[in-house]
């Protein structure tokens, strides 16, 4: 992991990326017509392959003709044995390249919030054609950078569908933020005397088995984005504020004020305790000088005696905790970047003082709510309204009239400044949710699917429900 962290961000010089580029080319080159399943018959290969993009009789591997695409980039110093200044370069030769590759990352932000967007998709985008597998072309090229910078790599359609939105009507004019509130609800599914498709707002359509029992799952789970760094943070500090779905039904096992400690035992679940993780309390919490059904965070690294079960863990509690923030720089002429970033790193902030209180005190570590979706409803922990549908709520705190099991929280910028100070190098959280739907319905002209119809008519024959603002 501390090797890794130099790949973390996304380079902002052009020679700082190209170097990054060499680097992967020399540790990973490209394959030649004969690597791997190169040249086997696609009529024979195992069902688990997928053809490359485009093919007819034979597979070879995507990236096998990516050769000529590499060889255009030799004058700039890219080859497959890594990359170099051209050393016949000078000041106005290394002004292009970074001018370059600042209008190719302009270029590559953009593309998620304009993609297939319009009001026939309910302004979701998301991709169902040339996607886990890619042509080697500008267009492959493209989609390849955009399910980077979105989240890192993708599955086919067939496997699995990954729609986002930023906005809620097509333009940067309502770009999601996660200081407002948010909505959207999922009707039942069409019954068999449904109207034509498409299917507008309806469940996530997915492979059943024969007697109706579910073989996939979908969730819709929000990011807050940085095009600054490809670790996509999951918005893990604003998610361990609902606790609708953990218990404080374990002991503490001993509170020690003066060393300002608590030792608790093995959870059942989520593992040992360890820095940065979000624990609250129940019974018992005032009597130690604590808030009950509140969310702190382990602030020390656990002192561990024993072993296995019977190992004890001792820690202090913080009520915050600073994730490392991303640097802010300049990407496409905005500034982007102030965002908490993706892991266990970080600091504690105000460290709790607990008093000598008596009795018995329960805790529990928090289980975060940053995604709800199939899961939720088939458990019956996801609350239906009275017409059977099932309303999904995002937002900073718990909207009125909301039950707590089916919110997302989202960071607003007054509660970052509140765990960072009021001057730190932050930006509004802009938020993204994105909507993943393993083993999605095949295509079909009159039942509900995200994938495309075999008759070509529409993109799809199911439409995801609007983003509605509530505040």
């Amino acid at each position: 992991m501390n090797r890794a962290q130099k790949w973390k961000n996304a380079p902002t010089q052009a020679v700082a990326f190209f170097e990054q580029a060499g680097r992967s080319l020399a540790l990973n080159p490209l394959p030649s017509r004969t690597t791997g399943l190169g040249g086997t018959a696609i009529a024979v290969l195992p069902a688990w392959v997928v053809p490359q993009a485009g093919a007819r009789q034979v597979f070879q591997n995507p990236s096998y003709g990516q050769a000529h695409a590499l060889r255009l980039f030799r004058p700039l110093g890219l080859t497959a044995r890594g990359y170099a200044v051209p050393r016949n370069w000078g000041t106005d030769q290394m002004n292009a390249l970074q001018a370059g590759y600042a209008q190719g990352q302009a270029k590559v932000a953009a593309l998620p919030s304009t993609l297939g967007t319009s009001a026939a998709t309910n302004f979701w985008n998301y991709l169902n054609d040339d996607i886990g597998t890619y042509p080697n072309s500008v267009e492959g090229y493209l989609y390849r950078a955009l399910v980077v910078v979105a989240g890192g790599s993708a599955n086919v359609p067939l496997d699995a569908v990954y729609a986002q939105i930023n906005n809620t009507d097509g333009t940067s004019a309502t770009q999601l933020l996660g200081g407002n509130t948010y909505k959207m609800t999922f009707m039942p599914p069409p019954g068999l005397n449904a109207t034509p498709p498409p299917f507008n707002s309806t469940m996530p359509p997915t492979v059943n088995g024969s007697s109706g029992e579910a073989r996939a799952f979908w969730s819709i789970h929000p990011y807050q984005t940085d095009p600054s760094q490809s670790a996509a943070p999951f918005i893990t500090q604003a998610s361990a504020q609902n606790r609708a779905y953990s218990q404080a039904n374990l002991t503490v096992r001993s509170v020690n004020a003066a060393a300002g400690t608590i030792t608790v035992g093995l959870p059942a679940w989520g593992g040992a305790p360890e820095a940065s993780q979000p624990v609250f309390f129940g019974t018992g919490a005032a009597a130690y000088a604590l808030q009950p059904d509140t969310t702190y965070f382990v602030a020390t690294t656990p002192t561990v005696k024993g072993t296995g079960t019977k190992a004890t863990y001792t820690f202090s509690l913080s009520t915050t905790w600073r994730q490392d923030l991303s640097p802010l720089v300049q990407i496409g002429g905005q500034t982007v970047g102030g965002v908490p970033k993706q892991g266990p790193s970080g600091t504690p902030g105000t460290i709790v003082a607990l008093v000598a209180g008596t009795g018995t005190l329960n805790w529990g570590p928090v289980q975060p709510v940053s995604q709800l979706g199939s899961q939720q409803v088939s458990s019956g922990r996801l609350a239906a309204n009275a017409d059977g549908s099932y309303t999904l709520w995002f937002g900073p705190t718990l909207p009125a009239g909301a039950p707590a099991t089916n919110w997302i929280p989202t960071p607003s910028l007054e509660s970052l400044q509140q765990i960072y100070g009021a001057g730190a190098p932050l930006t509004a959280p802009q938020i993204r949710p994105m909507l993943r739907i393993y083993y999605p319905s095949p295509g079909s002209d009159t039942e509900a699917s995200i994938l495309p119809p075999p008759n070509g008519s529409m993109q799809a024959t199911w439409v995801i429900p609007a983003m509605q603002q509530v505040n």
